[in-house]
């Protein structure tokens, strides 16, 4: 899914940019007021199927059947599903072994063949593709937190609102330089052996409700990758600070009516730069629930 496929690679991208401490490092059920509405609820999730991860605590049941709206990263249906297909190759006439060079390419090449993709297939791909899809577990996911969240909110016939459009995500991922994209694949395919017990700490550290581990977390996996710093400090301003600021901003008519739930990425919680620290400089009473 395209909202996994995005946090997946903000999580092993970025760069842990300060070790002093960050506001809102601990919680993940925030209450958002503001004198005269009626308070709205920001829950941080992550966009895995893990059945621990799946059992909701008893706090976000309760505020999500109290809310009167359900807002999400984004909405995917087969129109979206379809605009990403096409976004993510590359332009009649080039191939992605001419883009990354022949030696770079069978390393690629071979990896997406262990996940079934055809070689024919991987030639069409552009660099940003190829690393979402090495970044996603090999095994296809069941219905991810985001997903279920979403499911029942439909279940309780709330309205369903979307903080992005899948113009505004594959912008996020088409827009950056070739060089950048190619530097970021180079990392995901050196050190892919390693993503997947950083999951499970990672996984840990969200039933911990321990935003600020999370980070660490990822922080420890840059670290194996010295001089990659430039790149990944361009991911980190454009697939998280860039949309977190984007998504506040959507967030706003949902706040003034007052009664929303909003399910978004943990780690856009997180930090002087994250959705509650700017909505906090906005005027709104930040309360953890849970």
């Amino acid at each position: 899914m395209l909202w996994r496929a995005c946090f997946t690679a903000f999580l092993f991208l970025c760069v842990l940019t300060s070790s002093h401490a960050a506001p809102f490092e601990q919680g993940l059920l925030w209450r958002i007021e503001r004198p005269g509405i009626a308070p709205s609820y920001v829950f941080g999730t992550i966009h895995i199927d893990d059945p621990r991860v799946l059992k909701l605590p008893p706090e976000v049941n309760r505020v999500l059947r109290g809310a009167k709206t359900y807002t999400m990263e984004m909405l995917v249906d087969e129109t979206a599903q379809r605009k990403f297909t096409r976004a993510s190759r590359l332009a009649d006439g080039k191939d992605l072994r001419t883009v990354l060079g022949p030696e770079l390419y069978g390393q690629v090449a071979e990896k997406m063949e262990e996940r079934g993709v055809p070689d024919a297939a991987t030639q069409k791909l552009k660099p940003w593709s190829v690393m979402l899809t090495l970044l996603l577990p090999r095994e296809r996911p069941a219905v991810i937190l985001d997903y279920a969240l979403y499911q029942s909110a439909q279940q309780q016939k709330k309205p369903v609102f979307a903080l992005e459009t899948v113009e505004e995500q594959i912008e996020t991922f088409d827009g950056m330089p070739a060089e950048i994209q190619i530097e970021l694949l180079e990392t995901v395919v050196r050190h892919e052996d390693q993503i997947s017990g950083m999951t499970k700490d990672l996984i840990r550290a969200y039933l911990d409700r321990d935003l600020k581990r999370m980070w660490e977390i990822n922080a420890r996996f840059t670290a194996l990758d010295p001089g990659t710093e430039a790149a990944n400090d361009f991911f980190l301003e454009r697939v998280l600070f860039g949309r977190s600021e984007r998504m506040t901003r959507s967030l706003q008519p949902r706040l003034e009516q007052g009664g929303a739930f909003v399910a978004v990425g943990a780690l856009h919680l997180y930090g002087e730069r994250g959705i509650l620290a700017l909505l906090k400089q906005q005027g709104y009473r930040i309360t953890r629930v849970y």
